[in-house]
């Protein structure tokens, strides 16, 4: 597939945010015996928007492979939150200034500038792909259009941490204490290596980072670290720290409000348009509450990947692609059958 990388300006009233984005395009082609769409894929806190590249690449295969295929992906984006990977490197003062990161309603505006943007292939429907907290953003980039005039045609949530209302009201006047335990073990890993070699070894014996695919690792020495020094290390003159700063990556675990107001947003939008879940067989990090309200309020079809947990991104990057193929292509673009 060929990449490119292009940068554009966030929403003006949230900071003007460096927006970061890639565009993918395969090389094979066999856009005439389909329709034509365009994919658009966002993250989960702490990563960056070429995590999704090794799902992306054997998309491009599985299509370029199928026989009869109802779809053909002529493009596809994957974007940075603008706290993260080459973004969070661009716009490092705003957020040096900003230790409270952001919300997923900001990223989500973020989302619609690009989609607003005259960037993505005219003509064509978009399929918007969201992991964890990215599928609550992604969601959210709904909001303000009208249920019959939505900027996506179909969405497949990824793990998202979207839990109902009354499982919230269970954790008390605090629910994001709940995740303490995540804010504690973020703000106290290492974030300082002498070179990205010495930063792969180290993380490859660690988890969570000895799950995760080789290739994805790769890409996260590669894409989610940054050289120093950086504002957060300005008496490092050498070396590589992380390109999403641990401040903002624990801030971002912090929004859970966010999770309830997508949780309802997709109940609406999924009457309208195609919704499709895909969850990692092993219960880790989301709950089966989480679970069982996103199936329920996206009325969708569900897969799960077996040998994942929550990071199915990066521990099952090609079961994941094959997965959101099937969604994808089997089902089509009637909301009537996405249903159970």
């Amino acid at each position: 597939m060929q990449t490119e990388e292009l940068f554009f300006p966030g929403n003006a009233e949230d900071g003007a945010w460096t927006m970061a984005v890639k565009k993918y395009t395969p090389i094979a082609s066999n856009e005439a015996k389909a329709e034509t769409v365009t994919m658009f894929f966002a993250h989960s806190v702490g990563t960056h928007k070429e995590t999704w590249e090794p799902t992306i690449e054997r998309l491009f295969e599985l299509q370029a492979t199928s026989r009869d295929s109802s779809i053909f992906i002529a493009e596809a984006w994957s974007i940075d939150g603008p706290n993260h990977g080459h973004a969070g490197v661009l716009n490092e003062r705003a957020f040096f200034e900003r230790p409270q990161g952001i919300t997923s309603y900001e990223w989500a505006r973020g989302m619609q500038a690009l989609f607003n943007s005259g960037l993505m292939r005219p003509g064509t429907k978009r399929i918007g792909v969201g992991h964890s907290a990215g599928a609550c953003a992604l969601i959210l980039s709904t909001t303000g259009y009208q249920l019959d005039n939505l900027p996506l045609e179909s969405i497949v949530v990824v793990e998202p941490p979207m839990l109902p209302k009354e499982v919230v009201a269970k954790l008390g006047s605090d629910p994001s204490m709940a995740l303490a335990a995540v804010v504690k073990a973020v703000m106290a890993r290492r974030d300082v290596w002498v070179s990205r070699e010495d930063a792969e070894q180290w993380l490859q014996k660690r988890l969570p980072w000895n799950r995760w695919h080789p290739a994805v690792l790769r890409s996260f020495v590669k894409h989610g670290l940054r050289d120093l020094p950086n504002m957060t290390h300005p008496d490092r003159t050498t070396g590589v720290t992380l390109a999403c700063t641990k401040i903002q990556e624990a801030a971002g675990f912090g929004y859970w409000q966010d999770g309830l107001d997508a949780l309802k947003r997709m109940e609406e939008i999924s009457a309208t348009i195609p919704t499709y879940c895909i969850l990692g067989a092993e219960i880790d990090m989301v709950p089966p509450a989480a679970h069982n309200a996103c199936i329920k309020a996206g009325r969708s079809s569900v897969q799960r990947i077996a040998g994942a947990g929550h990071s199915v991104v990066q521990e099952k990057p090609y079961e994941l692609a094959s997965a959101i193929w099937k969604a994808v292509t089997e089902r089509g673009f009637d909301p009537a059958s996405s249903k159970l």
